[in-house]
């Protein structure tokens, strides 16, 4: 009988940066859509918002969810020209 040396080799996950996961992010984004405008359109507004979270010492990973949800709301009512942007667009074409 042969006695092998047989051990479980257990590796640990691929860890990725956060600048990676955004990347895969953006991939996954320009994939759906085929456009690289729209790649572009997400590539900008995701920087422009890791900017403003980075002001505050945050970036996306960060735990405090409170803060990045309240940034967000405040990126999103903001247009491309620092217009505020109406809470409902939505236009009702009913007369009635």
């Amino acid at each position: 009988m042969i006695d092998e040396d047989r051990s479980l080799v257990i590796s640990q996950p691929r860890v990725f940066s956060l600048d990676e996961m955004v990347a895969v992010w953006l991939h996954a984004k320009a994939s759906k859509s085929g456009s690289e405008r729209t790649r572009l359109q997400y590539k900008n507004h995701i920087e422009k918002f890791r900017v403003i979270l980075q002001s505050q010492s945050i970036d996306l990973d960060s735990q405090d969810e409170a803060l990045i949800s309240s940034l967000a709301q405040g990126y999103a009512a903001h247009s491309e020209d620092s217009r505020v942007l109406a809470g409902a667009s939505h236009v009702s074409t009913n007369d009635n």
